[in-house]
């Protein structure tokens, strides 16, 4: 955090950039992982695969989740008690940066 205080940045700015990064490298992550499953089962199974399969398990790895009510609301609270403390935190960096002006 030192070496940042040499470069004249706005910490705001900063940290939204770097939101946004993750969710970047998240979304890649995410494709990443459903290519490697596709291979895997392309190798095993490539007689069995047809273009419709592939576009309908793309489609049901990417939309439809199979999981309990509980666990899905469970997420969505998680993902917003996330969005709130970034949020808090964003609201934070910009008030510390308008005390020093």
């Amino acid at each position: 955090m030192k070496t940042l205080k040499l470069i004249p940045v706005n910490e705001v700015k900063l940290t939204i950039v770097k939101l946004m990064i993750t969710l970047a490298f998240s979304i890649f992550v995410y494709v990443l992982l459903f290519i490697i499953t596709f291979l895997k089962e392309a190798y095993l199974h490539f007689s069995e695969l047809s273009a419709g399969m592939v576009f309908d398990f793309l489609k049901t790895y990417f939309l439809e989740y199979e999981t309990t009510t509980e666990k899905l609301i469970a997420s969505i609270i998680i993902l917003l008690l996330c969005g709130c403390l970034s949020i808090l935190l964003l609201a934070g960096l910009n008030h510390k940066e308008r005390e020093k002006i």
